[in-house]
C-alpha cells in the first residue's frame, strides 16, 4: 500500500499498482501524482544502511578499547624499573623516569631539567614541566615531591637546583627567584628582585665550596651571586659577557679550586673565571672529525678534565686545553642514549646523572661503564 495526501488535507492508502499514475481526489476533486515509497522499494538499500551503522559502531568501540589498552600497556611498563640484564646487555636504562613517556603521576617525568645528588644519596629532579621537585632514594623509588613554596608562588619551570653541605635545596624557576627549602620539602625562604629585569632568563645554579650560590642568566649574560642566605653579593654583568649571551650560555660548572666555568653552547667555549668574576681564560673546544658539535651541559671531572654533554656526540671527555679525548654514547633512543641532555651531575660513588629532558629521564651511568665504554684518542 501506499500512503497519498492531497493538498485539500485528504489522506489515501492506494494499491501499490497506482504508483506513478495521476488520480483524483474524492472530496475536492483535485489530481495528483501518486509518488513512490523510496525506501519500501529498496529494502535492501535500507539493510546496506544499516549494516555500515553496525560497522561503524564497532570499528569505534574497537580503536577506543584498543587505545585504553595501549595507555595501560605503557603505564605498567613506565613504573618498572630495568633490570640487570637489560643494563648489561643495552648500556644503561632510564634510571629515574620512563623514556619516550611523559606524565604528571609521581615517580614519573615531564621534560626534567636538573638532577642533583645530596650526601645521603638521595636525588633531587627539577621535574620542569609538572611544576615540582621530586625527591628519589639511590635505587630511583619515589620518596617525596612537591610544587608549594610556603607563602609564596607554587613552583613554576624550575630550572636549577643545588645543594648545600646541611641537604638545603635551592631552586630557580620561571618567576625569576631562588627558593630554598629543607630536605621535606619545606620551604624556607625565597629571593625575587625588587628591581625590574636584573634576573630576566635563569637557566643554571651551582654553588662554591664556601657556600655562596651562583644564577646563570642565558638572556644578559650575567651572573648573579648570593651567600647561603639568599642574600645578594653580586652581579656580574659589570665585566663582558655580551658575547656569552649572543653564544646562549647554557652550562655552569664550579670545580673544587673554586674556579667558575660557563659553557658557551653557540661557540663551542668554555669560560673560566674566579669566585670573585674575574676573567681567566677562554677555551675553545676541539670538535672530533665529521661531527657536528652542539654542547649542552658541563661537569669538571675529579682530575680536572671536563665532561661534556652534546646533543649529537652524546658525552665527551676533554683536558683543561680544550682537547677531545674520548666520548660515550651517542644522540639516539636506545637504552644509553639520550637527545637532548640539559644537566650532568656526580654523586659521592662517583656515578654521573645525566638529565634527559627530550625522553623525560635521568641516565644513572657509573664510572667503570664509563671508562669501560669510551671511545676515542685515549681510554
Amino acid at each position: 500500500m501506499i500512503r497519498y495526501a492531497c493538498s485539500c488535507g485528504a489522506q489515501y492508502l492506494l494499491e501499490d499498482a497506482l504508483a506513478k499514475k495521476i488520480v483524483e481526489c474524492f472530496q475536492c476533486g483535485q489530481t495528483g501524482l501518486v509518488k513512490t515509497n523510496f525506501w519500501k522499494n529498496k529494502k535492501w538499500l535500507q539493510k546496506a544502511g544499516w549494516v555500515c551503522l553496525a560497522l561503524a559502531i564497532a570499528l569505534f568501540v574497537f580503536l577506543y578499547l584498543g587505545k585504553i589498552g595501549k595507555h595501560k600497556i605503557e603505564l605498567n611498563q613506565s613504573i618498572q624499573m630495568p633490570t640487570d640484564v637489560d643494563r648489561a646487555d643495552n648500556g644503561p636504562a632510564s634510571f629515574i623516569g620512563s623514556k619516550y613517556h611523559r606524565s604528571a603521576e609521581p615517580g614519573l617525568l615531564d621534560f626534567p631539567l636538573c638532577a642533583v645528588p645530596d650526601s645521603n644519596g638521595n636525588i633531587y629532579v627539577a621535574d620542569s614541566g609538572n611544576n615540582r621537585i621530586q625527591k628519589f632514594d639511590s635505587t630511583g623509588k619515589l620518596l617525596t615531591f612537591w610544587n608549594a613554596a610556603g607563602d609564596f608562588k607554587p613552583l613554576f619551570r624550575v630550572a636549577g637546583l643545588a645543594l648545600s653541605a646541611e641537604n638545603k635545596i635551592y631552586a630557580i624557576d620561571a618567576w625569576n627567584r631562588i627558593v630554598q627549602f629543607d630536605e621535606f620539602g619545606a620551604c624556607i625562604k625565597e629571593w625575587s628582585s625588587n628591581q625590574p629585569g636584573l634576573l630576566k632568563n635563569p637557566v643554571a645554579l651551582s654553588r662554591d665550596s664556601q657556600g655562596s650560590l651562583y644564577i646563570l642568566d642565558q638572556s644578559k649574560g650575567a651572573l648573579l651571586k648570593f651567600d647561603a642566605q639568599l642574600n645578594l653579593l653580586d652581579t656580574w654583568d659589570k665585566f663582558d659577557l655580551k658575547a656569552i649571551a649572543e653564544d646562549s650560555p647554557h652550562g655552569l660548572a664550579i670545580s673544587r679550586e673554586d674556579s667558575v666555568f660557563i659553557l658557551d653552547a653557540g661557540s663551542g667555549r668554555v669560560r673560566r673565571f674566579n669566585v670573585n668574576g674575574v676573567w681567566q681564560e677562554s677555551v675553545r673546544l676541539e670538535r672530533p672529525a665529521d661531527y657536528a658539535c652542539a654542547p649542552c651541559a658541563l661537569l669538571i671531572d675529579t682530575n680536572a678534565q671536563w665532561l661534556i654533554a652534546d646533543n649529537f656526540l652524546g658525552l665527551n671527555l676533554y683536558n683543561p686545553q680544550g682537547q677531545w679525548i674520548a666520548r660515550w654514547g651517542a644522540d639516539g633512543l636506545g637504552n644509553g642514549q639520550a637527545v637532548k641532555i640539559r644537566s650532568l651531575a656526580r654523586d659521592a660513588q662517583g656515578n654521573i646523572l645525566l638529565t634527559d629532558s627530550a625522553l623525560h629521564q635521568i641516565i644513572k651511568l657509573s664510572a667503570k661503564q664509563l671508562s669501560e665504554q669510551l671511545v676515542g684518542n685515549s681510554r
